[in-house]
């Protein structure tokens, strides 16, 4: 065979075995992102592992109530544009899964702050898990067969966009309840608008990419979207530090 003749097989087994890498670095990543935190909240701080059950119970509920919320929604938008049908997904997405975290605070679990980062990391690692088991990185790593999809396919931001997702996801999962739960507790009303704001803004930007069809493989697009998720969840977990500092939960 040609030099010209082998170049694509070349070219296909160093995909194969970077995809095979990508994978691999993946499922550990992933994995770490799941038990972590838990087991440094439990074996450290003497977390209760029902607050990180208790997360993980409120988000399956919460999924629940927002698909039939989105089904209802989706049915009176129609015609709307894209901004306003976004604009209400990202208000069912954090009133759902808010409004059953907030059900859960007033009902005592969990009942310390840390308790609370359990709770928040039980919702991630039951995401996690769920996208695991239904295929979800292999649907994030896969490039559509569309030319303009095969933007950055080398770069770390497309191979491992799962990592990043869920990592960004982990902050703000923590973040909305840390802040929800003291503007709950200590009937603070500010810091609960600033929960559900900010959690509806990162998923009606979601669902806004979703309707436009951005190409979540530009890593321009991700980067920024990443960023952004990442940055909200940095400002609630601030937020909730600064409550704390000034008073007692």
């Amino acid at each position: 065979m040609t030099k010209q003749e082998l170049e694509p097989n070349n070219v296909r087994a160093r995909d194969a075995r970077e995809d095979q890498r990508t994978r691999a670095i993946t499922l550990l990543g992933a994995f770490a992102l799941i038990l972590l935190l838990p087991v440094t909240l439990v074996v450290q701080f003497h977390s209760n592992v029902t607050a990180v059950f208790a997360g993980a119970i409120a988000w399956v509920i919460a999924q629940v109530l927002k698909i039939l919320a989105h089904v209802i929604v989706s049915r009176m938008l129609r015609r709307v544009g894209p901004t306003e049908a976004a604009s209400a997904r990202g208000f069912v997405s954090a009133a759902s899964e808010l409004g059953v975290a907030g059900a859960f605070f007033l009902s005592g679990l969990p009942s310390r702050i840390p308790d609370v980062i359990a709770f928040g990391a039980g919702a991630s690692a039951i995401e996690i898990i769920l996208l695991l088991l239904t295929g979800g990185v292999r649907r994030r790593r896969t490039l559509d067969s569309d030319p303009r999809r095969r933007i950055g396919r080398r770069t770390g931001r497309v191979r491992y966009a799962f990592l990043l997702e869920r990592s960004t996801a982990l902050a703000l999962h923590v973040g909305s309840r840390c802040l929800l739960y003291v503007g709950v507790m200590q009937h603070r009303p500010a810091a609960v608008a600033c929960a559900v704001l900010s959690f509806s803004a990162v998923d009606g930007v979601a669902a806004y990419g979703k309707l436009e069809g951005w190409n979540w493989s530009d890593p321009r697009i991700s980067r920024r979207y990443y960023a952004f998720v990442f940055m909200v969840g940095a400002l609630n977990l601030g937020i909730f530090a600064a409550i704390l500092k000034f008073s007692a939960v």
